[in-house]
C-alpha cells in the first residue's frame, strides 16, 4: 500500500511540475468546469453510457453461449468503477468483474479467459485510436515537441500491448504443468490445470469465428464515441478545437495515462496530460484541466453507485449464508 501511495504522490509531482510549465490561471478553472452546466454534464454521462454499452457488446461477444446484453452491461459498468474508484488496489475493477462472472454462474476458467481477451482486444483497440490522433497530428505539422510525446506515448502503449500478447503466447501454465509433473503439492497441480483450461479457453475466445474482429470494432467505435465527452465538454466551456485535434488530443491523453499505468487512476498524470497536450493544441491551460475535472466528477457520479450495489449483492449474499 506505501508503494502505491508513493506513486500517487509521484503523479502529483508530475501534475506540479506541468502546471508549473504552463502560463495557467487556476483560479479560472472553476469557472470553466461551471460553464459546462448540469445539462452539459448529463449529457457528458450518457456518451460515456452509451460506450460502456459497446464496450459491453465487445465482451459479450467473446462468450459462448452468448448471454444477456443487459448482464454485461452491468459487468462493465462494475469494471470501469472499480478501476477508477478503487485505484489504489491493483485490478480492483477487473478483479470485481471476475467475481460478479463467477456469481452470474460462469465457470471460473471460462469467466477468466473472457476477461483476459477482452482486456488485450481492448488494448489492441486503443493502438488503433492512438494511431488515428497520430495520423491526425502528423497530417496537421503539428508542434514537433508534441509529436516527440506523442511518439513517446504511443511507443510505449505498443510495448505493453506487445508484452500482454506474448505472455498469453507463452502458455506458462501448460509449460509448468509438464515440467513439474509429478513434483507439486495437490493444490499446485489444480491451479496449473485450471491455467491451462483457461489458456485453451483463450485460445478459442481469438479464434471464434468473427468474434474477435467484431469485438475489436466495437472497441475502436467506443473509443471513437468516447471523444464525444470532450468535445461536449469544449463547446459548452466556448473552447473551440476542431474534431481532429479532439481526437488527436483524447487518444494521447490515453496512451500516456496507459503508459502510467502503474500510477493508480493516473492521478496527476491525466491533469498534467490535459494541460500540456491541450496548450500544445491550442487550447488554453485552464479550459483543459477543466476537461479533466469533469470527468473524474463523471467517474464519481457513475462510479460511486456501481460500487454500492455491488456492495449490496455481497451483503444480501453474506446475511443468506448467515
Amino acid at each position: 500500500m506505501r508503494g502505491r501511495l508513493a506513486l500517487l504522490a509521484l503523479g502529483g509531482v508530475g501534475l506540479a511540475a506541468a502546471l508549473r510549465t504552463l502560463p495557467i490561471d487556476l483560479s479560472a478553472v472553476p469557472g470553466a468546469v461551471l460553464r459546462i452546466g448540469l445539462l452539459g454534464f448529463v449529457v457528458i454521462c450518457t456518451v460515456h453510457a452509451a460506450t460502456t454499452v459497446l464496450c459491453a457488446a465487445a465482451w459479450r461477444s467473446l462468450v459462448q453461449p452468448r448471454p444477456s446484453l443487459r448482464l454485461f452491461c452491468g459487468l462493465r459498468w462494475l469494471r470501469d468503477a472499480g478501476d477508477e474508484m478503487l485505484a489504489v488496489l491493483p485490478g480492483a475493477g477487473s478483479l470485481a468483474s471476475l467475481r460478479a462472472m463467477r456469481l452470474a454462474g460462469f465457470p471460473v476458467e471460462s469467466a477468466g479467459a473472457a476477461l483476459v481477451a477482452d482486456l488485450t482486444i481492448e488494448m489492441l483497440g486503443q493502438l488503433v485510436f492512438t494511431a488515428l490522433g497520430l495520423a491526425v497530428l502528423l497530417r496537421g505539422a503539428s508542434d514537433p515537441h508534441l509529436l516527440h510525446w506523442a511518439l513517446v506515448g504511443a511507443g510505449s502503449l505498443a510495448a505493453l500491448v506487445a508484452a500482454f500478447v506474448l505472455a498469453q503466447l507463452a502458455g506458462l501454465a501448460g509449460r509448468l504443468e509438464g515440467a513439474r509433473a509429478g513434483r507439486m503439492s495437490h493444490r499446485l497441480a489444480r491451479a496449473l490445470a485450471l491455467g491451462r483450461e483457461m489458456e485453451g479457453r483463450l485460445r478459442a475466445a481469438y479464434t471464434g469465428r468473427g468474434r474477435t474482429g467484431r469485438a475489436l470494432a466495437l472497441h475502436v467505435l467506443a473509443w471513437l464515441v468516447g471523444t464525444g465527452e470532450a468535445w461536449i465538454a469544449l463547446h459548452r466551456m466556448g473552447a473551440s478545437l476542431a474534431p481532429g485535434s479532439v481526437l488527436a488530443l483524447e487518444s494521447l491523453v490515453f496512451a500516456v495515462r496507459s503508459a502510467a499505468f502503474f500510477v493508480p487512476g493516473s492521478i496527476g498524470v491525466q491533469e498534467g496530460s490535459y494541460a500540456l497536450l491541450g496548450a500544445a493544441l491550442g487550447l488554453r491551460p485552464e479550459v483543459a484541466l477543466a476537461v479533466s475535472l469533469v470527468k473524474r466528477g463523471r467517474e464519481i457520479v457513475l462510479g460511486v453507485p456501481a460500487l454500492v450495489a455491488w456492495q449490496a449483492i455481497e451483503g444480501r449474499r453474506a446475511l443468506a449464508r448467515h
